[in-house]
């Protein structure tokens, strides 16, 4: 039998990670009290256990970083894409 994992090996993708995240952004000028506000109830939401259990049953688990955990994952991960697209030699189509 053949599993996903090895068809994904055998096709070499050794960097490939099957992950998906969310974050919310705001406009660069948005007052820092605002920011805070939206990032407090947004974290109340995801420590709820209504969102955690909602998600578990849709097989998602919840990883409320911190925003700037969520600015280091943005820029780390920019960083490893632009590399990966880079290597392909891919250029945009007008």
């Amino acid at each position: 039998m053949i599993t996903r994992g090895d068809v994904v090996s055998s096709v070499a993708v050794g960097a490939a990670v099957d992950l998906a995240w969310f974050g919310f952004s705001v406009p660069a000028k948005t007052p820092t009290d605002i920011v805070e506000r939206l990032n407090n109830a947004i974290q109340a939401v995801l420590h709820s256990e209504e969102a955690k259990s909602g998600m578990e049953n849709l097989a998602v688990e919840i990883d409320a970083i911190s925003m700037n955990d969520l600015a280091r994952q943005v820029a780390s991960e920019t960083e490893r894409w632009k590399a990966i697209v880079q290597a392909t030699g891919f250029t945009p189509m007008d």
